[in-house]
């Protein structure tokens, strides 16, 4: 029977572990089978802690808003402030919202006061902010008056220009009432006397 010999398969193999553990301490980067299950269990720890390490980070950002909205009174918890701000569809992430928390307050209370859509659970700041101003220096209000969403984003409490009542008066530019009375140009009752320049009546007299 012919002799096989491995040759330098088995050191390469050796050599690429030992290469892989290097850094270790002691026996764990020396000795082979010690090396071998070092290398396994930080495959598994790596594996693991890729996913933790999103969740500790997301806490991280979540812990820093709930700080900065709290410091300056602008929520009393952070689920409303999110909640704001995906329905005034501001698409800042938590990530954003952390850093601008840490590094630049006056920007982080700009977003957060524009953001703000149901009065029951707002209060006051504790003491007065500086107005937010960009590089450009262009304020916010500019910037949302030149960006401002469409009437269908914004919520039905913020329209302005359509007041409208149980008693059926809308005031849309034309007073409207149950009663018929349409102000439009030309005044016009059930009475049928209608002023448009002639003045006619149910008498048939036209001047």
């Amino acid at each position: 029977m012919t002799r096989i010999r491995r040759g330098y398969i088995a050191r390469r193999r050796r050599t690429k572990i030992r290469l892989f553990a290097s850094t270790f301490r002691g026996a764990h980067s020396r000795l082979t089978r010690t090396t071998f299950q070092q290398k396994m269990r930080a495959l598994v720890s790596a594996h693991r802690d890729r996913g933790r390490q999103k969740r500790n980070f997301r806490r991280l950002w979540i812990t820093r808003i709930n700080a900065g909205i709290r410091e300056n009174d602008l929520y009393n918890s952070y689920n409303r402030s999110i909640h704001d701000m995906y329905k005034r569809k501001r698409l800042i992430n938590r990530k954003m919202l952390a850093q601008i928390a840490v590094l630049s307050m006056n920007s982080f209370y700009g977003i957060y006061s524009n953001s703000r859509i149901i009065d029951d659970y707002r209060v006051a700041p504790k003491y007065p902010v500086a107005p937010f101003r960009s590089i450009s220096g262009v304020t916010l209000e500019e910037y949302l008056e030149k960006y401002r969403m469409h009437d269908y984003d914004i919520p039905f409490f913020y329209h302005k220009g359509r007041n409208t009542d149980k008693g059926g008066n809308t005031d849309k530019g034309g007073n409207t009432d149950k009663g018929g009375n349409t102000d439009k140009g030309g005044n016009t009752d059930k009475g049928g006397n209608t002023d448009k320049g002639g003045n006619t009546d149910k008498g048939g007299n036209t001047p």
